[in-house]
């Protein structure tokens, strides 16, 4: 897997694509925000269709865009959607890592669309922390996608 989690400040674009191009195409499962996606594009994509264009421009299996309160992904050629979770935020640094960690721990135990819904959930519960890690359960993550969350 791989983050794109691009830093204007420490390189151009234009060389953050010709340095990430032949690295994305060794990825099985591709993770990036809507704003990365479109610095990797050079377009103006959604997050559903900058999902497809990077699955299919790099040869992804798993290209997975989020955009806020929404994530789209493009696994194995299906294209899947996943909305994120109410909660009430103090906090949002460390959450596009909590999201990460809960896609890979979803994608683990058995697919694509629970790692979509754990990452979601993951990223909420870690905005309910101060800093950025998220002191978090796996029966936490449960709770949430549940709706019986203390978090809610």
């Amino acid at each position: 897997s791989f983050d794109i989690n691009y830093r204007a400040r420490l390189w151009p674009p234009q060389e953050a694509r010709q340095t990430l191009a032949p690295l994305l195409q060794e990825v099985a499962i591709l993770l990036c925000t809507l704003e990365d996606a479109r610095m990797l594009l050079e377009g103006e994509p959604d997050a559903a269709g900058a999902a497809l264009a990077l699955a299919e421009r790099f040869r992804v299996r798993t290209a997975v865009v989020t955009d806020g309160g929404l994530c789209a992904a493009v696994a194995d050629g299906r294209p899947l959607a996943q909305e994120g979770f109410t909660v009430e935020a103090v906090d949002r640094i460390g959450a596009g890592d909590a999201f990460a960690a809960g896609v890979l721990q979803g994608w683990l135990a058995g697919s694509m669309e629970r790692g979509l819904a754990c990452g979601m959930a993951a990223a909420a519960l870690k905005h309910t922390f101060h800093g950025d890690v998220a002191m978090i359960t796996p029966r936490d993550v449960e709770d949430l996608i549940a709706g019986r969350s203390r978090w809610r």
